[in-house]
Protein backbone atom coordinates (compact mmCIF):
# COMPACT_ATOMS: atom_id res chain seq x y z
CA UNK A 1 0.00 0.00 0.00
CA UNK A 2 2.87 2.33 0.71
CA UNK A 3 3.95 1.90 -2.90
CA UNK A 4 0.60 2.94 -4.34
CA UNK A 5 1.27 6.72 -4.18
CA UNK A 6 4.66 6.18 -5.81
CA UNK A 7 3.15 4.04 -8.52
CA UNK A 8 0.36 6.57 -9.12
CA UNK A 9 2.89 9.41 -9.22
CA UNK A 10 5.08 7.50 -11.69
CA UNK A 11 2.07 6.69 -13.82
CA UNK A 12 0.97 10.34 -13.91
CA UNK A 13 4.52 11.37 -14.78
CA UNK A 14 4.56 8.96 -17.73
CA UNK A 15 1.12 10.10 -18.86
CA UNK A 16 2.12 13.77 -18.54
CA UNK A 17 5.28 13.19 -20.55
CA UNK A 18 3.44 11.33 -23.29
CA UNK A 19 0.76 14.03 -23.46
CA UNK A 20 3.40 16.73 -23.51
CA UNK A 21 5.32 15.02 -26.31
CA UNK A 22 2.09 14.77 -28.32
CA UNK A 23 1.49 18.47 -27.77
CA UNK A 24 5.04 19.35 -28.84
CA UNK A 25 4.59 17.31 -32.02
CA UNK A 26 2.10 19.87 -33.32
CA UNK A 27 3.85 22.30 -35.73
CA UNK A 28 3.95 25.96 -34.74
CA UNK A 29 2.39 27.03 -38.05
CA UNK A 30 -1.17 28.27 -37.60
CA UNK A 31 -3.72 26.34 -39.63
CA UNK A 32 -7.01 24.61 -39.01
CA UNK A 33 -5.35 21.21 -38.73
CA UNK A 34 -2.74 22.43 -36.26
CA UNK A 35 -5.23 24.43 -34.21
CA UNK A 36 -7.48 21.43 -33.80
CA UNK A 37 -4.50 19.26 -32.88
CA UNK A 38 -3.38 21.81 -30.28
CA UNK A 39 -6.78 21.96 -28.61
CA UNK A 40 -7.10 18.17 -28.66
CA UNK A 41 -3.58 17.64 -27.31
CA UNK A 42 -3.91 20.08 -24.41
CA UNK A 43 -4.59 18.33 -21.12
CA UNK A 44 -5.46 20.83 -18.44
CA UNK A 45 -5.33 18.30 -15.60
CA UNK A 46 -1.84 17.08 -16.53
CA UNK A 47 -0.36 20.41 -17.64
CA UNK A 48 -1.65 22.82 -15.02
CA UNK A 49 1.19 24.29 -13.02
CA UNK A 50 3.86 22.91 -15.33
CA UNK A 51 6.21 25.75 -16.21
CA UNK A 52 6.84 24.66 -19.79
CA UNK A 53 3.14 24.03 -20.37
CA UNK A 54 2.09 27.34 -18.85
CA UNK A 55 4.25 29.14 -21.41
CA UNK A 56 2.09 27.53 -24.13
CA UNK A 57 -1.22 28.55 -22.61
CA UNK A 58 -1.52 31.63 -24.81
CA UNK A 59 -1.01 29.49 -27.92
CA UNK A 60 -3.77 27.17 -26.76
CA UNK A 61 -6.13 30.07 -26.12
CA UNK A 62 -5.53 31.47 -29.60
CA UNK A 63 -6.04 28.06 -31.18
CA UNK A 64 -9.30 27.62 -29.32
CA UNK A 65 -10.50 31.03 -30.44
CA UNK A 66 -9.80 30.17 -34.09
CA UNK A 67 -11.43 26.75 -33.76
CA UNK A 68 -14.56 28.38 -32.35
CA UNK A 69 -14.60 30.77 -35.31
CA UNK A 70 -14.14 27.85 -37.69
CA UNK A 71 -17.03 25.97 -36.09
CA UNK A 72 -19.22 29.04 -36.55
CA UNK A 73 -18.12 29.21 -40.17
CA UNK A 74 -19.01 25.56 -40.70
CA UNK A 75 -22.43 26.24 -39.22
CA UNK A 76 -23.04 29.18 -41.58
CA UNK A 77 -21.98 27.17 -44.60
CA UNK A 78 -24.25 24.34 -43.57
CA UNK A 79 -27.15 26.77 -43.21
CA UNK A 80 -26.54 28.11 -46.72
CA UNK A 81 -26.56 24.66 -48.30
CA UNK A 82 -30.34 24.72 -48.66
CA UNK A 83 -30.71 28.09 -50.38
CA UNK A 84 -28.09 30.67 -51.25
CA UNK A 85 -28.93 34.19 -50.13
CA UNK A 86 -27.07 37.49 -50.20
CA UNK A 87 -27.24 37.75 -46.40
CA UNK A 88 -25.99 34.19 -45.98
CA UNK A 89 -23.00 34.76 -48.27
CA UNK A 90 -22.19 38.02 -46.49
CA UNK A 91 -22.29 36.24 -43.12
CA UNK A 92 -19.80 33.66 -44.40
CA UNK A 93 -17.46 36.39 -45.64
CA UNK A 94 -17.64 38.29 -42.35
CA UNK A 95 -17.01 35.16 -40.29
CA UNK A 96 -14.00 34.20 -42.41
CA UNK A 97 -12.60 37.74 -42.13
CA UNK A 98 -11.99 37.11 -38.42
CA UNK A 99 -9.45 34.40 -39.25
CA UNK A 100 -5.80 35.41 -39.80
CA UNK A 101 -4.71 36.43 -43.27
CA UNK A 102 -3.16 33.49 -45.09
CA UNK A 103 -4.74 31.02 -42.68
CA UNK A 104 -5.23 27.56 -44.20
CA UNK A 105 -8.54 25.80 -43.57
CA UNK A 106 -10.81 23.35 -45.35
CA UNK A 107 -13.58 25.85 -46.15
CA UNK A 108 -11.25 28.29 -47.91
CA UNK A 109 -12.60 27.49 -51.39
CA UNK A 110 -16.19 27.96 -50.18
CA UNK A 111 -15.29 31.28 -48.58
CA UNK A 112 -13.64 32.49 -51.79
CA UNK A 113 -16.85 31.65 -53.65
CA UNK A 114 -18.84 33.64 -51.08
CA UNK A 115 -16.43 36.54 -51.55
CA UNK A 116 -16.94 36.40 -55.33
CA UNK A 117 -20.69 36.38 -54.85
CA UNK A 118 -20.80 39.30 -52.43
CA UNK A 119 -18.43 41.25 -54.66
CA UNK A 120 -20.65 40.57 -57.68
CA UNK A 121 -23.75 41.64 -55.73
CA UNK A 122 -22.05 44.86 -54.61
CA UNK A 123 -20.90 45.53 -58.16
CA UNK A 124 -24.43 45.12 -59.50
CA UNK A 125 -25.91 47.30 -56.75
CA UNK A 126 -23.37 50.02 -57.50
CA UNK A 127 -24.09 49.88 -61.24
CA UNK A 128 -27.85 50.02 -60.65
CA UNK A 129 -27.61 52.96 -58.25
CA UNK A 130 -25.35 54.88 -60.60
CA UNK A 131 -27.41 54.20 -63.70
CA UNK A 132 -24.72 55.88 -65.77
CA UNK A 133 -23.72 52.79 -67.72
CA UNK A 134 -26.05 50.12 -69.03
CA UNK A 135 -22.98 48.11 -70.07
CA UNK A 136 -21.79 48.13 -66.45
CA UNK A 137 -25.14 46.67 -65.35
CA UNK A 138 -24.85 43.92 -67.94
CA UNK A 139 -21.24 43.14 -66.98
CA UNK A 140 -22.18 42.99 -63.30
CA UNK A 141 -25.07 40.63 -64.04
CA UNK A 142 -22.71 38.33 -65.95
CA UNK A 143 -20.36 38.33 -62.97
CA UNK A 144 -23.29 37.06 -60.90
CA UNK A 145 -23.80 34.24 -63.37
CA UNK A 146 -20.11 33.38 -63.25
CA UNK A 147 -20.36 33.20 -59.45
CA UNK A 148 -23.39 30.91 -59.82
CA UNK A 149 -25.66 33.15 -57.79
CA UNK A 150 -28.03 34.53 -60.42
CA UNK A 151 -30.91 33.01 -58.46
CA UNK A 152 -30.31 35.63 -55.77
CA UNK A 153 -31.38 38.39 -58.17
CA UNK A 154 -34.84 39.75 -57.35
CA UNK A 155 -37.49 39.83 -60.12
CA UNK A 156 -37.44 43.65 -60.29
CA UNK A 157 -33.66 43.65 -60.65
CA UNK A 158 -33.87 40.95 -63.31
CA UNK A 159 -36.27 43.16 -65.30
CA UNK A 160 -33.85 46.08 -64.96
CA UNK A 161 -31.02 43.91 -66.32
CA UNK A 162 -33.18 42.87 -69.27
CA UNK A 163 -33.91 46.55 -69.96
CA UNK A 164 -30.17 47.28 -69.94
CA UNK A 165 -29.64 44.47 -72.46
CA UNK A 166 -32.27 46.02 -74.77
CA UNK A 167 -30.79 49.48 -74.37
CA UNK A 168 -27.21 48.41 -75.03
CA UNK A 169 -27.38 48.24 -78.87
CA UNK A 170 -29.08 51.63 -79.04
CA UNK A 171 -26.50 53.23 -76.78
CA UNK A 172 -23.70 51.58 -78.72
CA UNK A 173 -24.92 53.32 -81.86
CA UNK A 174 -25.12 56.64 -80.04
CA UNK A 175 -21.60 56.27 -78.64
CA UNK A 176 -20.36 55.56 -82.16
CA UNK A 177 -21.48 58.98 -83.41
CA UNK A 178 -18.42 61.13 -83.94
CA UNK A 179 -18.17 64.71 -82.68
CA UNK A 180 -16.01 65.58 -85.68
CA UNK A 181 -18.85 65.57 -88.21
CA UNK A 182 -21.11 68.55 -88.95
CA UNK A 183 -23.91 69.36 -86.54
CA UNK A 184 -26.50 68.57 -89.18
CA UNK A 185 -25.12 65.07 -89.80
CA UNK A 186 -24.60 64.48 -86.11
CA UNK A 187 -28.22 65.34 -85.25
CA UNK A 188 -29.49 63.13 -88.04
CA UNK A 189 -27.46 60.21 -86.69
CA UNK A 190 -28.76 60.82 -83.18
CA UNK A 191 -32.36 60.86 -84.40
CA UNK A 192 -31.80 57.71 -86.47
CA UNK A 193 -30.36 55.87 -83.46
CA UNK A 194 -32.80 57.18 -80.86
CA UNK A 195 -35.52 55.07 -79.25
CA UNK A 196 -37.97 57.04 -77.14
CA UNK A 197 -39.43 54.03 -75.42
CA UNK A 198 -36.11 52.55 -74.30
CA UNK A 199 -34.30 55.78 -73.50
CA UNK A 200 -37.11 57.70 -71.76
CA UNK A 201 -35.45 57.63 -68.32
CA UNK A 202 -31.98 56.42 -69.26
CA UNK A 203 -29.27 58.48 -67.55
CA UNK A 204 -26.58 57.30 -69.93
CA UNK A 205 -28.57 58.73 -72.85
CA UNK A 206 -28.80 62.19 -71.25
CA UNK A 207 -25.66 63.36 -73.05
CA UNK A 208 -27.56 63.11 -76.38
CA UNK A 209 -31.03 64.00 -75.11
CA UNK A 210 -30.73 67.76 -75.55
CA UNK A 211 -29.52 67.36 -79.15
CA UNK A 212 -32.34 64.93 -79.87
CA UNK A 213 -34.90 67.39 -78.48
CA UNK A 214 -33.27 70.15 -80.50
CA UNK A 215 -33.72 68.13 -83.68
CA UNK A 216 -37.34 67.32 -82.82
CA UNK A 217 -38.16 70.95 -82.04
CA UNK A 218 -36.50 72.13 -85.23
CA UNK A 219 -38.62 69.67 -87.19
CA UNK A 220 -41.81 70.76 -85.39
CA UNK A 221 -41.09 74.44 -85.88
CA UNK A 222 -40.57 73.96 -89.58
CA UNK A 223 -43.75 71.89 -89.85
CA UNK A 224 -41.98 69.20 -91.81
CA UNK A 225 -43.07 65.73 -90.74
CA UNK A 226 -41.56 62.78 -92.50
CA UNK A 227 -44.13 60.14 -93.43
CA UNK A 228 -41.59 57.44 -92.57
CA UNK A 229 -41.35 58.61 -88.93
CA UNK A 230 -42.57 55.99 -86.46
CA UNK A 231 -44.80 56.76 -83.52
CA UNK A 232 -41.94 56.45 -81.03
CA UNK A 233 -38.88 57.57 -82.94
CA UNK A 234 -38.06 59.93 -85.83
CA UNK A 235 -36.02 57.42 -87.76
CA UNK A 236 -35.94 59.21 -91.13
CA UNK A 237 -36.31 62.75 -89.92
CA UNK A 238 -34.78 65.41 -92.22
CA UNK A 239 -33.46 67.66 -89.48
CA UNK A 240 -32.41 70.74 -91.43
CA UNK A 241 -33.95 71.92 -94.68
CA UNK A 242 -36.03 70.02 -97.18
CA UNK A 243 -35.27 66.63 -98.66
CA UNK A 244 -34.32 68.39 -101.87
CA UNK A 245 -31.75 70.53 -100.04
CA UNK A 246 -30.35 67.63 -98.05
CA UNK A 247 -29.66 65.73 -101.23
CA UNK A 248 -27.72 68.60 -102.73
Amino acid sequence: ERLQPLIRHAYEHVCRQQAWNSFLDVPEETSEDNDRRVTDAWNERLFVGNEAAERQRYRVSESRRRVEQLDRLYHLVQESSGMITADGEQSIVEAAAKLPQGYQYSLLARVKMAQRRTSAIERLDKALKSGMSEAAIIAASRALCDAKCEKMVKPATRERIELAERRAPVLKNLHAISDDISEKKRLKKIVAAWDDELLADCREADRWRADYQKAVEAHTDNGKEDQQTSGWGLKNLNVFGSKERSSE
